[in-house]
């Protein structure tokens, strides 16, 4: 048991010592020693072991110097070894540069970090970033390392220290206990405190660039603009912005059905730009109907028509009379034939004009009365006269009959 007394004793003093080994640096004070560029940068503040810097980049290559100053408060000399970040911006660069390597007792080492806007946001109005750490590398006379970690993240090492006291006391109680498990555990803390030791010497305070914001770029596209009845427009737009006013066009002969890019989506003033497009005006062709009076005539004609047609009429024929030609709407030209041309518009209203013949064929059928009162065919006469016009037929003497009264 006095064994086991004197190893729980052990791992005490190693605690002990292991927070007894503290490398006592502190900050002096820190300022913006040179901007370049559109950035915007307040004076940095050193309060709660913590530096606060607001940072805001309005242009590409843009940068802020902090100049910070460290104090080694210690008994020992330190040299340094190197200095480290853990930055995850994937728009900034973060480099630092260092005026001394070894740092004697009381002495100060000054540091001046450059934060560059390296990486251009694109496309939108500004992003916050988030901080990130510095790390000191420092070598003691003897030539042990440890780091300094300039760090918004403060921590310590007691709680490895507590949980290792803790399972050594679990581990004793288990033994007094009588467990065979109780050694493990005493031993565990034994065999870690020295690793701790020599890896958890770190001395930490605070320092915050969360406040940093990059102010975006924005990408400016042509876009092209045909109205189908006249010159191409091209429009400079910004990405994000809508196309703007787009006036409905016209076209002789189409009805107007909308605004499209080159992929058959659908566009109009409100459409938000985010690349370069080719807008065109759709339409679709009117169809026209086109009327026909044919006073008894007939023909096989189309009764509609589009802007990009050529018609070519078809003349009606009228038994009896000869084709004299067609007029359109109110106009009493004739024309014996008639196209609608490419290019017409409009509803279209024919009608078509005959004459009549001067050598129809007619008959005239003589009829007598047989003793019975009947009428039968006796002569039949084929003549010829112009269609629709009164004849008045000659009654033939035939034998045995009287010829009746005239008739028309």
């Amino acid at each position: 048991m006095k064994k086991l007394l004197f190893a729980f004793l052990i791992i005490i003093t190693s605690i002990t010592v292991v927070n007894a080994k503290t490398i006592n640096f502190s900050v002096k004070g820190v300022r913006v020693i040179e901007t370049s560029g559109d950035i915007e940068v307040s004076n940095p503040d050193f309060s709660n072991n913590s530096i606060n810097a607001v940072s805001t980049f309005k242009e590409k290559d843009a940068y802020v110097i902090y100049s910070i100053t460290l104090q080694n408060n210690d008994s020992e000399k330190y040299k340094l070894l190197r200095v480290e970040d853990n930055n995850t911006n994937e728009y900034i660069d973060v480099s630092y540069e260092a005026d001394k390597e070894e740092i004697n007792s009381k002495d100060t080492l000054t540091i001046n970090v450059k934060i560059k806007y390296s990486n251009l946001l694109k496309n939108v109005d500004s992003k916050q970033l988030s901080g990130f750490s510095l790390s000191l590398v420092l070598e003691d006379e003897g030539g042990n390392s440890s780091e300094v970690i300039i760090n918004p993240n403060t921590s310590d090492n007691i709680g490895y220290y507590i949980v290792l006291l803790g399972v050594s006391i679990l581990g004793l109680i288990l033994i007094v206990k009588k467990y065979k498990a109780g050694l493990l555990l005493f031993i565990i803390p034994v065999v870690i405190s020295p690793l701790i030791i020599f890896c958890e010497q770190e001395f930490k305070f605070n320092i915050n660039f969360e406040n940093m914001t990059v102010i975006g770029d924005f990408d400016v596209f042509e876009i092209e603009i045909d109205n189908g009845n006249g010159p191409v427009e091209t429009r400079n737009v910004r990405y994000g912005d809508t196309v703007g006013n787009l006036v409905t066009p016209t076209k002789n002969g189409y009805n107007f059905v909308g605004w499209f890019d080159e992929n058959d989506n659908l566009v109009n003033s409100d459409t938000i730009i985010t690349s370069g497009i080719s807008i065109k005006a759709k339409f679709n062709k009117i169809n026209y109907t086109i009327t026909y009076n044919l006073d008894g005539g007939e023909a096989n004609n189309v009764t509609t028509y589009t802007v990009e047609d050529e018609v070519t009429l078809n003349n009606p024929t009228k038994v009896g009379y000869s084709f004299s030609g067609w007029t359109e709407g109110s106009d009493t030209t004739l024309r014996t034939s008639l196209t609608i041309n490419r290019g017409s518009t409009g509803n279209k209203t024919f009608t078509a004009h005959f004459s009549a013949n001067s050598n129809t064929i007619y008959h005239v059928k003589h009829m007598v009365m047989n003793l019975n009162g009947v009428y039968e065919l006796a002569l039949d006469e084929e003549l010829s006269g112009t269609t629709d016009s009164q004849v008045t037929p000659q009654a033939k003497q035939l034998e045995g009959f009287k010829i009746p009264d005239e008739q028309t």
